[in-house]
Formats: C-alpha cells, structure tokens, sequence
C-alpha cells in the first residue's frame, strides 16, 4: 500500500543523497496521491449511502 508520507521521504533522502529529482517523478507522485485520495473518498461516500439506505429500510420495518 502506498502512503502518501513515503513520497516526502523519498524526496527529502534523494535530496540529502544529491539525487536529482525529475519533474515526471513529482507529477507521477502527485498521480499516485490524487488517486489514493480519489479512491478513498468514494469508499467513504459509498459507506454513507449504505448506511442511509439501512437506516431506511428500518424506519419502514418499525412503521409496519
């Protein structure tokens, strides 16, 4: 699993070791986090839609 706390590591060791850092690393890491993000707020909205959907459905159960 990717973190996005690795990047800045990575980044800051390269630095420190006098490697260059390329402009398409920092665009892939910025891919790489804006896909993880994308990824984890759909999770997040989706679980509320579940849960909403359940509270619902036993609103209708106790109504009966």
């Amino acid at each position: 699993m990717t973190m996005p706390i690795t990047l800045l590591v990575t980044i800051v060791l390269s630095s420190l070791l006098g490697e260059a850092v390329t402009l398409g690393s920092i665009l892939g890491g910025v891919v790489m986090v804006g896909g993880l993000y994308c990824v984890l707020w759909a999770k997040k909205t989706e679980q509320v839609d579940v849960s909403k959907e359940q509270m619902a459905a036993a609103v209708q159960e106790t109504e009966v």
